[in-house]
């Protein structure tokens, strides 16, 4: 039986402008997300794991659209029809595709001092926060 990828995430950048004073003068640029590319195939649950200011809530928000990449490419099995480019979805689209998809912020701070399991085998450690994102489709007792 073979796997269908539900999300496949290509290449993701996200750079925000450094700016100064009261005419918010752009003085650089800082990289946030720098070339993530990860998929997601039916069963599956991918966790990102890191410090604090790492990129997981931005990598978060740019597979969503929540904020706008810099570059990169999202694709999303909407209803089992084939990969769709989350980057060209209108906002009736993007509200579809937000019914499916969501961010689960895991709380770091109930972890303990060792390695904790968490839900569905995903390994965390104390000292990190976990960003997972997770494909509703799949989330029924299939699984």
């Amino acid at each position: 039986m073979q796997q269908k990828t539900l999300l496949r995430v290509e290449n993701l950048i996200k750079d925000f402008d450094v700016t100064r004073g009261f005419t918010r003068k752009k003085i650089g640029r800082i990289r946030a997300v720098n070339d993530v590319s990860f998929s997601i195939d039916r069963g599956e649950i991918l966790g990102l794991v890191g410090e604090s200011g790492s990129g997981k809530t931005t990598t978060g928000r740019c597979i969503l659209r929540a904020i706008e990449p810099t570059s990169g490419r999202v694709f999303y099995d909407l209803h089992n029809i084939g990969p769709l480019d989350i980057m060209s979805l209108s906002c009736s689209g993007l509200k579809d595709m937000w019914k499916q998809i969501r961010l689960v912020f895991q709380d770091a701070f109930a972890l303990s001092l060792h390695h904790t399991p968490c839900r569905r085998g995903m390994v965390c450690s104390a000292g990190f926060t976990a960003l997972s994102v997770a494909v509703v489709i799949g989330w029924g007792p299939k699984f």
